[in-house]
């Protein structure tokens, strides 16, 4: 038993995210699967964070039928911090799930971030080129 752990965790709603696909590059098939990079933009809104989160998934969709997810982006809030996020996890069909988030900022506001578990679940609506979603909403969930 670790000392000093408390179990259950308790999760936060960080933010919700409202995101548009603009872009979708096709590499095709590849050792990984479908290699896609997906390029997005979209609003968070939250008590804790609100501003734009833009960004790239290097999506592989792979054999199995399930996509793997690797997000690289940057936040800019609207009290103007800049938060670098990446964002890993997986899809099965047009719903995502376990789905985490890695922050890094130096913004004095925001670095506690920098240590968070933060979980994502969301899903994308409606389907569009080969499967992925035209636009997605995400929730993210911090733990305290």
């Amino acid at each position: 038993m670790i000392p000093n752990l408390t179990l259950p965790l308790k999760f936060v709603h960080l933010a919700t995210m409202q995101a548009q696909v603009t872009q979708i590059i096709n590499f095709g098939i590849s050792p990984l699967g479908n290699r896609l990079d997906v390029i997005f933009e979209g609003d968070l809104t939250g008590e804790v964070i609100t501003g734009k989160l833009k960004g790239v998934d290097y999506f592989a969709l792979r054999p199995d039928g399930i996509g793997q997810v690797d997000v690289r982006g940057s936040i800019l809030t609207n009290d103007e911090a800049v938060i670098s996020v990446w964002i890993s996890g997986y899809v099965i069909g047009s719903k995502f799930i376990d789905t985490n988030l890695k922050f890094v900022t130096g913004d004095d506001r925001y670095k506690w971030l920098n240590e968070k578990i933060v979980i994502g679940t969301g899903r994308g609506l409606p389907e569009g080129y080969v499967g992925l979603p035209e636009r997605f909403e995400m929730e993210y969930y911090y733990a305290e």
